[in-house]
């Protein structure tokens, strides 16, 4: 997902800015789970498979401002169409931990 929210809050408000997108555009991903102890797992598998629906992904992008890259009928990955994105794949996830865990303590002490 790219947050670009800010953005586009001041250009609605008619915001003298503009922006260009980086290439790659670093994106944030939002991955979605059902724990084996979920309450009603099969409603929260649904819920999971139409969040990453186009009807789903406008609807998440128009109550959060946060489009889906990933979803190619979303306004986001429509303005961003052509440009590489770069992100840590799901395979990887440990290897981000380790990261996160490395460079919190100099980010954010």
């Amino acid at each position: 997902m790219i947050i670009d929210e800010s953005l586009r809050r001041v250009v609605e408000k008619g915001g003298p800015i503009s922006w260009v997108w980086p290439d790659p555009i670093p994106v944030v991903r939002y991955d979605g789970a059902v724990t084996k102890l979920a309450r009603n797992p099969n409603a929260a598998t649904l819920f999971c498979v139409w969040l990453a629906s186009a009807e789903g992904a406008a609807v998440y992008e128009k109550a959060t401002w946060r489009g889906n890259v990933f979803v190619p009928s979303s306004s986001v990955a429509q303005k961003t169409k052509g440009k590489k994105y770069s992100y840590w794949p799901f395979e990887k996830a440990q290897g981000r931990a380790d990261a996160v865990k490395l460079f919190r303590p100099i980010i954010a002490p």
